[in-house]
C-alpha cells in the first residue's frame, strides 16, 4: 500500500484485511510518509525536510494542481500519522481474529494475526518510510466447559 494507510480512519481492520489474504510467507509493503524526526532523519530531515514536507509541498502541489484543499488535507495528514517506532508497534501487536481449520472440543485454540516486522527502511531524510512485514499467526488455548 503506498502512501494511503495515513487516511484510513480505521488501520486496524485494514491491517487485519491485509493479514486475512497474505500468506505466512508473504510481505505486506507499506509505503508512507511521516514528519522527520531527529532520530530518523538526523538534522537534513528535522530542520529542511520537515518544513518541506510542512510547507513547500502543500503550496507547489496546490498551485500545479489548482486544488489547495487537497494538499492542506495532504499535510494534516501526515502530521497526524505516528512516527515509525509507533507504528511498527502499532502492526506487531495487532489482534486480527483467525480462523481454525480444526473442531477441537476439549480444548478451543484461539487464533489471532500479527505481523512481525522485517524492516524499517527511512527515506527522503526520514519524511517517508517503508516498512516490511510478514504475517505471523499467535494461539491461546482456553478450556471449554461441557
Amino acid at each position: 500500500m503506498a502512501f494511503g494507510i495515513r487516511n484510513v480512519m480505521e488501520k486496524d481492520l485494514v491491517a487485519c484485511e491485509m493479514h486475512r489474504v497474505l500468506t505466512l510467507q508473504g510481505t505486506v509493503a507499506i509505503l508512507e510518509f511521516s514528519e522527520p524526526t531527529l532520530e530518523d532523519g538526523g538534522f537534513v530531515g528535522y530542520y529542511l525536510a520537515r518544513p518541506f514536507i510542512r510547507h513547500v509541498v502543500p503550496w507547489v502541489g496546490a498551485i500545479l494542481s489548482g486544488k489547495p484543499r487537497e494538499y492542506l488535507h495532504l499535510q494534516n495528514s501526515i502530521s497526524h500519522f505516528p512516527p515509525p517506532s509507533e507504528f511498527t508497534t502499532f502492526l506487531e501487536s495487532l489482534s486480527c481474529p483467525v480462523a481454525a481449520d480444526d473442531d477441537d472440543d476439549s480444548n478451543q485454540l484461539k487464533y489471532h494475526g500479527r505481523f512481525r516486522m522485517k524492516s524499517v527502511t527511512q527515506l527522503n531524510f526520514g519524511s517517508v518510510q517503508l516498512y516490511l512485514a510478514t504475517p505471523i499467526i499467535t494461539t491461546t488455548t482456553t478450556n471449554a466447559k461441557h
